[in-house]
């Protein structure tokens, strides 16, 4: 039965669905808040601050799973959950060791590598960082059939190739398949 309160209950939501939060620049110095939400078909993660006693959006992201990442997600939960890491110390979550750190010599470039593909193409997209924080972003059109895991094969070699014929002594390999890495 429909009453003066289900009405109440249905505005408020309407009044909040029609006023999107608007992000807010983050404040330097102020802690920040990661909520996170994960169901089994989809995630949703948003970057808070609180500023003068409210709190205001940096950041938020949403994704739907596809049926593939689903059974990718289930797989890395299930090998965390049977392989958990102990714990040797608690960490005190406002002591940062190198705070007051102000410059370090880096000569180590970051590769990050995935794979995207579909019924009709396969690609990979390739990220390499210098130690300077430049970016040098390369995507690729395959031009063959494969699978998602010899698409993530293909990726890894061709960004370690790319690095190593831009002549990049070390670099930080950065990937979210253990496949590939192991």
């Amino acid at each position: 039965m429909w009453d003066g309160q289900c009405q109440a209950a249905f505005d408020k939501v309407k009044e909040v669905l029609s006023s999107p939060p608007l992000f807010s620049p983050p404040v330097a110095g102020l802690p920040l808040s990661l909520y996170l939400t994960v169901t089994d078909t989809a995630m949703g993660a948003m970057l808070a601050q609180t500023v003068d006693k409210e709190e205001r959006v940096i950041y938020y992201i949403s994704k739907k799973f596809l049926d593939y990442e689903v059974i990718k997600g289930r797989a890395v939960s299930d090998f965390l959950a049977d392989n958990p890491i102990e714990a040797t110390e608690v960490m005190d979550t406002w002591s940062f060791p190198d705070e007051n750190v102000v410059h370090v010599e880096n000569d180590i470039w970051d590769l990050y590598f995935d794979e995207a593909s579909n019924y009709m193409r396969y690609g990979v997209g390739i990220l390499l960082i210098l130690p300077t924080g430049e970016h040098v972003p390369v995507s690729i059109k395959l031009d063959f059939n494969v699978t998602n895991n010899a698409t993530e094969y293909e990726a890894c070699l061709l960004g370690l190739r790319g690095a190593l014929d831009l002549g990049v002594k070390k670099f930080l390999v950065h990937v979210d398949s253990s496949l590939v890495i192991n």
